[in-house]
């Protein structure tokens, strides 16, 4: 998973490849150490809105998001994945919005309000 910028300067490279590192790490340890998946993925948050990059916002909601639903914790994935939709859906990036939704849907449905 690449995250791109506009910008083509070394600094936003280097950022949007930390981001994207701090992503792939945390997708790494879910299934099998959910606790270092989330600060991971709390750490690409941070990165992001420090960098106000709109799509590694929205991936790191999605991610947590997903990361809560797996553990049972329906509300905060919910919480996640609509501020997830949110930022995909300004920046026009349907196939994670349609991801999210999707992901929103089987969180709802866990918790029978489908």
């Amino acid at each position: 998973m690449a995250i791109s910028c506009t910008r083509n300067d070394n600094s936003v490279n280097t950022l949007d490849a930390q981001l994207s590192y701090l992503l792939e790490k945390g997708s790494a340890y879910k299934l099998n150490n959910r606790d270092s998946a989330l600060y991971f993925y709390q750490l690409a948050l941070k990165g992001a809105k420090a960098s106000k990059n709109q799509f590694a916002i929205g991936k790191s909601f999605q991610s947590i998001g997903q990361l809560k639903r797996y553990t049972s914790e329906y509300d905060s994935a919910i919480h996640y994945l609509k501020s997830a939709n949110s930022i995909f859906s300004s920046i026009n990036d349907l196939e994670n919005e349609a991801e999210s939704y999707a992901e929103l849907g089987m969180s709802y449905q866990s918790i029978n309000k489908l």
